[in-house]
Formats: C-alpha cells, sequence, structure tokens
C-alpha cells in the first residue's frame, strides 16, 4: 500500500514534465530587441499611457488652483469659468507632451533598427 502526502492535481504533471525552453529569437527580433535598448539611453519609452499623463497633469492643476484658492481666500465653485479652461489646458498638454515622447521613442528604435551596427 502506497500512500501519496500530497496531491497537486494538474500540477503534479506540470511539475513532471521536462523544462521546455522558449523558441530561439530569430534574427530580426534580435535585432529590433537590440535596437529598443539602444534607443531607450537617449529617448526612453514613456510608461503609462497618454490618457493616464492627461489624468494626472488634470488633477495636478486642480490642487494647484484648489492651494491658490485657499491661499487668496477664492472659491472656486463660483469660479468654474475660470478654472475649467486651465484644467482642459493642462490635460492636453501633458497629453500632448506623453505623445511626443511615445512618437520620439518609436522614432529612435525605427533609426537603431535601420542603423543596425
Amino acid at each position: 500500500m502506497q500512500r501519496r502526502l500530497l496531491s497537486y492535481g494538474k500540477a503534479d504533471a506540470f511539475l513532471r514534465e521536462p523544462l521546455r525552453r522558449p523558441p530561439e529569437m530569430t534574427a530580426m527580433e534580435t535585432r529590433r530587441k537590440e535596437a529598443a535598448e539602444r534607443a531607450e539611453v537617449y529617448a526612453p519609452k514613456p510608461t503609462g499611457g497618454a490618457w493616464l499623463a492627461g489624468a494626472c497633469g488634470a488633477v495636478v492643476a486642480m490642487v494647484v488652483l484648489f492651494t491658490i484658492g485657499k491661499i487668496y481666500e477664492l472659491p472656486l465653485q463660483p469660479n468654474l469659468i475660470f478654472a475649467a479652461p486651465i484644467v482642459l489646458a493642462a490635460f492636453v498638454s501633458v497629453y500632448i507632451g506623453y505623445r511626443r515622447a511615445r512618437d520620439k521613442n518609436r522614432k529612435a528604435q525605427a533609426d537603431e533598427v535601420e542603423k543596425g551596427r
């Protein structure tokens, strides 16, 4: 009578399988990966997304407006007609800045792939 102390079900089969190596990268994939690493030096890839960056810019603008309002005792609610365009401008400017950084990184990667070293 043989006793098994632990049974992991499907995990048992997975653990008994020999380790599989990932397929080797093609020459073009290797070239693209190396180009991305070289491009990262002078045109870093931005993280997150353009919408998230824009939203962060809008939040920062709102915090600044709120702080200025508290310092100078100006309530924000009656002055929304002035605050809304400032927040919108902050969103748009940060959104465009993110897109430019992303495009700069993509162009740098394409240039490095073309250069090929």
